[in-house]
């Protein structure tokens, strides 16, 4: 593996199991390349929802070439550092020969694989106390920014307690790209007459472009494949008996990024002028053991992820006394109809088992974790956009 890197971008804003999504696509077109999403099949695009580096846990990112052909790629890591409470963005770019695997620990990064016979670099801590999400993009060649739509990227990740040792691992959501519809850089920012021009990214000013030039990757089905229209996860309500243990208590973190990502809107360096921070609006629909549905608004402006105890966040919805030992959790819209309201988002749910009764002394001992994929329902009719430039202003 050979990689380079950037500067970090701050910006105002035991049991291992891996569970299959199931796979979501375009509208089927005649005569259009029909692209598919999903956590089994490779990608031109793959989204880690859960990366952390914080309160003693983890995470290993495991990538691979699956094509008999050198493969680069540009990954991003988006999300909130605890230390700061600010949102970062770091990117980094990583080139694989043909049929290539590689990993590394997002708390270590990875020194030069010299063995790979490509250029040489290294893949960059991420900052201490982070969280968020990891994307890898495939590119046109090594440091490139132009996107490359080749549909062999896959990817795992597994988060891991330092302290207990206890994993929980899931695959990467994978998006697949149309190598004959690639994205082309265009003019997102400047005089009303050039935007959505075709432009050169470093050469604003030089071209029709008297802003800013960015690459804008659309998940709308023929240049990659569409976000799901719903993810949804069945998993134990808060605080719930393991009914397999017995003597375990089950709570839950859910976790959701959004498909559309703008890095446009942030600042390059800290002190600079805030932009226009990204809030991203999503609906969860909780059906509980009762047959009762009830909703919450979900607003998402770097990362989410929330305790499903987390009263303030979710309210009783949760309760086992209310809802039952088990619930189902739906993120999305139920139908079409209401969809322009929403985003299209992705997400992962983790489940800790603890010993109950907690013994009163000591810290309570995680003896059990487990991540799921959510599960993808339908596909997005309203597109999302992931929008980047390496020059921002």
């Amino acid at each position: 593996m050979g990689v380079s890197t950037r500067k970090p971008r701050p910006f105002g804003l035991g049991w291992v199991l891996a569970a299959v999504l199931v796979c979501g696509g375009a509208a089927r077109v005649p005569g259009q390349v029909v692209l598919n999403a999903g956590t089994d099949i490779p990608g031109a695009l793959v989204v880690f929802p859960k990366v952390v580096n914080a309160d003693g846990r983890d995470t290993v990112i495991m990538l691979a070439n699956t094509q008999n052909a050198p493969l680069h790629v540009k990954c991003w890591y988006i999300g909130l550092e605890v230390v700061t409470g600010r949102c970062l963005e770091e990117d980094f770019y990583v080139s694989f020969t043909k049929q290539m695997p590689t990993s590394w620990r997002v708390s270590e990064g990875k020194t030069a694989d010299v063995t790979s016979g490509l250029f040489g670099g290294f893949v960059q801590p991420a900052k201490p106390g982070f969280q968020g999400e990891l994307r890898c993009l495939t590119v046109a060649g090594p440091g490139s920014d132009v996107p490359f739509p080749a549909n062999a990227l896959k990817g795992e990740a597994i988060i891991q307690n330092l302290t207990s040792g206890q994993v929980s691992a899931y695959n990467a959501m994978a998006f697949e790209g149309n190598a004959a519809n690639p994205p082309v850089p265009v003019c997102v920012e400047g005089p009303p007459a050039t935007l959505g021009k075709p432009c050169t990214l470093g050469q604003e000013g030089n071209t029709a472009c008297d802003g800013l030039c960015a690459v804008q990757v659309k998940f709308d089905g023929a240049q990659y494949a569409a976000c799901p229209l719903n993810i949804q996860a069945t998993h134990h309500s808060d605080g719930q008996k393991d009914l397999a243990w017995g003597s375990s208590t089950v709570t839950g973190e859910l976790t959701l990024v959004p498909c559309a990502r703008n890095l446009n809107q942030y600042p390059l360096n800290p002190g600079t002028p805030e932009r226009t921070l990204q809030v991203v609006p999503g609906t969860l629909y909780v059906h509980d053991e009762n047959e009762r549905d009830t909703s919450r608004g979900i607003s998402i402006d770097c990362w989410f992820n929330a305790d499903i105890g987390d009263v303030a966040t979710f309210g009783l919805i949760y309760d086992p006394v209310f809802a039952g030992p088990f619930v189902k959790s739906r993120v999305g819209d139920r139908t079409n109809a209401f969809e322009k309201a929403n985003e299209g988002l992705l997400g992962v749910f983790e489940e800790m088992y603890t010993p109950s009764p907690i013994p009163p002394t000591g810290t309570p001992y995680v003896v059990g974790t487990a991540a799921v994929n959510m599960h993808a329902q339908g596909v997005r009719t309203k597109f999302d956009v992931f929008s980047y430039s390496p020059f921002l202003p």
